[in-house]
């Protein structure tokens, strides 16, 4: 089998969002069996040429708007743009998916319907069986931002072309659950892969030394809340028990946030290249990772999982994990048995107290065997490879998605 690779965000090794590391990720866990990959420019601050250099396989970049900067003014208008750009490209791209010897499509949308829609028109064009692979809500990142009409659209085209893949998996158990719900669309979860080699047990801070839990990532509503409280009570925790150790916060991040309530506790990093950032992360006590308690944003929080596990893991240090139950995060943790994992919100001190007792090697080598089961490249390919489906079907015709 081989596939050709549809991400609608570029395949980015370093810097953008978790949509393009996500894609790179699997781009090379999938490597040897991929053709041809096939995106765009997205945004007009990514510059194509280190990823043609760096992804070791041939890419082709169609035109795309985001260039024009057309965002500020109109999302609509640009994804509409962009789409007709797209359509114009299919004869194209139709052609060289078939040059290259490609037999499938795996598609990334990211967070908008009109991305369904082209990999559908692959599909069509090709006459090649389509996989998509949804790691978003698309509708709930609508209604959160208050677009209800592209929520609605959302809906339709999701309810019209999921049904119409030969394949959907989803980056988590909660939103093929939500798919199942809603649309009755059997998707396959497909766990996020982590392509870090050597997860080895990395010593705590030495006696005297601050204790730091660390944090990677943007500051928004999925983790605000939650950081504003770890802010508190590591505050609390040094004025209440000074004789013990400091604590104190590294908070790693593209953007300046303006969230806690005592700064001084906390060790700001912007920007740090990926090396970097493991090795950063390496040096905490312990790393967080946090979903909202919000009920208006439980369908993100339940469909999500968190990119920043691959970080996390890799640091080779206990991991706290806080959220509700249904978290896609906290649920896969509970579910494979592993501990400093806290789903009722108020006891974060708890959670804190917790982590001597379990910081150990073997809590490391739990986490390798997490990773080897479901996020490595080898679970991947044995996922994707092993199946048997015909090679090419008609995209127009509904099909039972597995």
């Amino acid at each position: 089998m081989k596939y050709a690779f549809y991400p609608d965000a570029p395949p980015m090794q370093q810097g953008g969002h978790a949509n393009h590391s996500t894609a790179w990720s699997w781009s090379q866990a999938m490597k040897d069996h991929i053709g041809l990959t096939i995106t765009r420019r997205f945004h007009r601050r990514v510059d194509p040429e280190p990823i043609r250099q760096a992804i070791g396989m041939p890419i082709i970049f169609y035109p795309d708007f985001s260039r024009l900067g057309l965002r500020r003014f109109s999302d609509m208008l640009r994804c509409a743009l962009d789409t007709l750009v797209f359509i114009f490209c299919l004869p194209w791209l139709a052609s060289e998916i078939h040059r290259q010897g490609c037999t499938r499509i795996f598609a990334f949308p990211s967070g908008w319907w009109t991305c369904l829609l082209n990999a559908y028109l692959l599909g069509w064009a090709t006459g090649l069986p389509v996989d998509v692979y949804v790691v978003d809500d698309i509708e709930a990142l609508a209604v959160k931002d208050n677009k209800l009409l592209r929520a609605r659209i959302t809906r339709w085209a999701e309810q019209y072309f999921l049904p119409r893949f030969a394949k959907v998996y989803t980056l988590s158990k909660g939103h093929a659950e939500l798919f199942q719900e809603k649309y009755g669309v059997t998707c396959e979860w497909l766990p996020l892969v982590i392509r870090s080699r050597t997860i080895e047990y990395t010593s705590p801070p030495k006696e005297g030394e601050i204790r730091y839990i660390g944090f990677s990532g943007s500051m928004n509503e999925y983790y605000a809340e939650a950081l504003t409280e770890l802010n508190r009570v590591v505050t609390h925790l040094n004025e209440t028990t000074p004789h013990r150790y400091k604590i104190a916060l590294c908070v790693i991040t593209s953007n300046l946030p303006d969230i806690f309530p005592d700064p001084s506790v906390v060790e700001l990093f912007v920007n740090l290249p990926n090396a970097q950032l493991v090795e950063r992360l390496k040096l905490n006590y312990a790393n967080y990772l946090p979903f909202s308690f919000s009920e208006s944003l439980r369908i993100l929080v339940s469909t999500s999982f968190s990119c920043k596990a691959a970080e996390y893991f890799a640091a080779g240090r206990p991991i706290l994990v806080y959220g509700p139950a249904y978290s896609s995060t906290a649920r896969h943790f509970l579910e494979n048995n592993l501990p400093l994992v806290e789903t009722t919100r108020g006891r974060l001190e708890g959670l804190i107290a917790s982590v001597d007792a379990v910081d150990t090697p073997e809590l490391i080598a739990r986490y390798r065997e997490v990773i080897q089961k479901y996020h490595s490249p080898e679970a991947l390919r044995h996922q994707l490879l092993t199946f048997e489906r015909p090679i090419a079907q008609d995209p127009s015709a509904p099909a039972q998605v597995h």
